[in-house]
């Protein structure tokens, strides 16, 4: 081989051997690709489910605290009946 043949050749198998070294990191750029989706799927779907627990949890508490307001008003309500029927009684009785 020539000086010159030598000068090309050798700046050609470089480039080739970059071509092919880059095919390969594409290779794992890929699967590394394919593992970030995967993983990014099942973070999502693990979110989701998260949301839906906290959504529920979320309704049942509200029910609970529904039940408890409605329970509340309602022994209010009877409470001040009580004590405007106690309150007509006495003024009932101070004016007999």
């Amino acid at each position: 081989m020539t000086r010159r043949q030598t000068l090309i050749t050798a700046p050609a198998i470089a480039l080739a051997a970059l071509l092919l070294g880059a095919c390969d990191r594409q290779g794992s750029m890929e699967e590394t690709g394919e593992q970030v989706g995967a993983k990014m799927d099942q973070a999502a779907e693990q979110t989701g489910e998260a949301l839906d627990r906290t959504g529920e949890k979320t309704r049942e508490t509200l029910g609970e605290a529904a039940d408890t307001t409605r329970e509340t008003l309602r022994d209010a309500t009877e409470s001040a009946g009580d004590a405007a029927e106690r309150a007509g009684d006495k003024i009932e009785s101070a004016t007999d």
